[in-house]
């Protein structure tokens, strides 16, 4: 009988489980079950009961023995990752600082290239165009130049050769990055007061080519030449030739010495009409030489100083062109040509005496002598017209508006 009741029942069972929402009537004969077998069913039922009251507890604490079981068969192909990470990380971290060492090491290159080795080399370049040789050359040294001669280093540097690495070096800078030529202001202040001829002309082709397209540049000295070259520079400049000064490019001005009692001072005035239509300086000598002698009024003995030896250039070219067979001092060529002999003693006197400092203190030196000046230099034109009066005439001429210019400034 409990064995037809068990198999009913299993049977019953299996269809609630099929279909656990729906109502099932159990008929049939229900034997007795002892108390202890229900107590050992219901002891089952109450443990089926805490498990699924502890449902997700379980399913968590199995997650988590899933995960440590993971976590182990993982952990030594993790560690060895790690280290792998770490190593790898390590040279990325070398070579990114490799990196920016050769970038740092090539920033600083192209910085070396193109502010000392590049320009030394262009310099070099300029050098020899300059010298006509290659026995002077610039070595890149640190920061800087070192100036070599044959290689080795270079010493006792001439003037010449000073002048001109100075002047080169100053127009190469003008190509720095960091100065705007077409908007920057440039003084040149006698760049060439101590070459040669030869380098003169070169110095001045350096200067034209590599300061045209400043926005302003200003060109100061005492070389006749120099002034010559750039004057006729700008002569040629588009609107030089307008009648308005002021719309006109460029503009020329000279430094003219005041006396004001026993002060003396110097200002800065429009150049003298002679200097600027003419170009050579026998033209600017005879203006002066002329105008003082001229002069009307009273000049002090400081200003008289200079006429010595403009006396004498003036002379020695007069006489350059007028007695070319005869070579030496200025007295050999006067002591040839028929004038009044006393004349031309005072005028040698005069020329040599205060125009070279071959000794100090002597007698023959005395500063009051040269209040004889515009006698002398009377004496000197009367000279000049005795032998050439045609020329002596058309000096005068071209001269007189100058004279006039400078009557009207004392």
């Amino acid at each position: 009988m409990n064995v037809i009741f068990t198999s009913r029942l299993v049977s019953n069972l299996r269809r609630k489980k099929a279909r656990p929402f729906q109502r099932f009537a159990f008929d049939g004969y229900v034997p007795e079950v002892p108390t202890d077998i229900v107590e050992r069913v219901n002891r089952v039922v109450r443990e089926h009961n805490r498990a699924c009251d502890r449902f997700d507890t379980r399913i968590n604490q199995a997650r988590k023995r899933l995960e440590d079981d993971l976590v182990q068969g993982s952990i030594a192909k993790y560690r060895r990752l790690v280290g792998d990470a770490t190593r790898k990380n390590s040279a990325v971290a070398k070579a990114s600082n490799e990196v920016e060492r050769i970038v740092e090491s090539i920033t600083l290159l192209e910085r070396e290239i193109v502010e000392h080795r590049r320009p030394a080399d262009e310099l070099n370049e300029d050098l020899q165009k300059y010298l006509g040789h290659r026995e002077l050359q610039l070595a890149v040294k640190k920061t800087g130049y070192e100036v070599l001669r044959n290689g080795v280093s270079a010493q006792d540097l001439s003037e010449g050769e000073c002048t001109a690495i100075a002047l080169l070096y100053f127009l190469k800078s003008l190509q720095d990055r960091n100065f705007d030529l077409s908007r920057g202001v440039v003084v040149l202040d006698d760049p060439v007061s101590s070459l040669d001829s030869n380098a003169l002309y070169l110095a001045f082709g350096f200067i034209r080519q590599r300061t045209q397209a400043a926005a302003q540049l200003f060109i100061l000295t005492h070389n006749f030449t120099l002034f010559r070259n750039v004057k006729n520079w700008f002569h040629h400049m588009k609107g030089q030739r307008r009648t308005d000064v002021n719309r006109k490019p460029a503009r020329f001005y000279m430094l003219e010495c005041r006396f004001n009692g026993s002060q003396r001072s110097s200002i800065l005035c429009p150049l003298d009409p002679l200097l600027e239509e003419y170009d050579s300086e026998y033209h600017y000598l005879f203006s002066r030489i002329y105008s003082e002698a001229h002069r009307t009024s009273v000049a002090s003995l400081e200003e008289n100083y200079i006429l010595p030896n403009m006396a004498r250039r003036l002379l020695e070219g007069f006489l350059a062109f007028r007695q070319p067979q005869i070579a030496g001092e200025l007295w050999r060529k006067l002591e040839v040509i028929d004038f009044n002999q006393a004349a031309k003693f005072r005028i040698l006197r005069f020329v040599h005496t205060f125009s070279h400092a071959d000794s100090i203190g002597e007698p023959e030196h005395d500063p009051s002598l040269l209040a004889e000046s515009r006698a002398v230099l009377r004496d000197i034109l009367n000279f000049m017209e005795h032998l050439d009066a045609d020329h002596f005439e058309a000096m005068v001429e071209i001269t007189q508006g100058s004279v006039q210019n400078a009557d009207s400034v004392q």
